[in-house]
């Protein structure tokens, strides 16, 4: 009986090392992974690209204030007065 309890209990050793292991590993895949993402993405170029997503927002909200704004007679109300 306490040989079948020790046998037990490294079969339960074995298999949280290896899990362990297993865990290790897949954590070191992903950092390689996310370093060479890291590596084809370059901090000027996330800027630039930021840059120029907030122009083409600033480009849009621009139009739509044009597009809005009242014509012909309706330009000639004032909104208080409204």
């Amino acid at each position: 009986g306490n040989f079948q309890l020790r046998i037990h209990d490294q079969m339960i050793m074995l298999e949280a090392a290896k899990a362990t292991t297993e865990t290790v590993d897949a954590l070191r895949t992903g950092a390689a992974a996310m370093k060479a993402m890291q590596k084809a993405t370059n901090i000027d170029d996330v800027d630039k690209t930021m840059d120029e997503i907030n122009e083409q927002t600033e480009n849009m909200k621009q139009i739509q204030d044009a597009l809005s704004a009242p014509l012909g007679a309706s330009a000639d109300f004032d909104e208080d007065e409204l």
